[in-house]
Parts: C-alpha cells; structure tokens; sequence
C-alpha cells in the first residue's frame, strides 16, 4: 500500500535544527553502541533513528558527521601541540 503524499511532507518540514543537534550529541556522548569484530577491532553502529530518504535523516547525518570532523580536527590540534611541546622540551 502507498504511503500518502502528508505522511512525506511531515518528515521535510522545519525545525531540521532538532534532528541535526540530536545527530551531533549523540556522536559527543561517551558511550556509543560499538560491536567487535572477529579479528578484535571494534566499530560504531550508531543508527539513525529516522526512516531513510528523508530529510530528518539527512539532517541528523548531517549533525552526526559535522561531530566526527570536530573532534577529528580537535584531536590533530591536541597531537601537534603535544609534538610542539615535546619538540622544545627537548631542544632549548
């Protein structure tokens, strides 16, 4: 059975801000779902709570990966202050 054209526009309508704040805290909580892999790595299988080919969907990835780039660029800024740091330690 089709879905109707209301339940699809429910799910483009504002506030996206919601979905997209929701996408970047969960990403900042400490405790994310994690499951290990056979060979002991360990992966994260945060699932987006929103039905696919929406906008809210798009809107949490959105928040979700703009969290990851965060704490990406955080950790290189922390690691070459560490190494800089280490560098005139060792040198004057």
């Amino acid at each position: 059975m089709a879905r109707s054209k209301y339940y699809y526009e429910k799910y483009s309508r504002p506030p996206l801000k919601i979905q997209y704040k929701a996408g970047y805290e969960v990403f900042k909580q400490a405790k994310q779902w994690t499951k290990q892999l056979v060979g002991g790595a360990t992966i994260v299988t945060t699932a987006n709570p929103y039905p696919k080919n929406t906008m809210q969907f798009k809107e949490w990835e959105r928040g979700y990966n703009r969290a990851y780039f965060d704490r990406l660029k955080e950790n290189e800024r922390n690691e070459t202050n560490f190494q800089r740091q280490a560098y005139n330690e060792n040198h004057f």
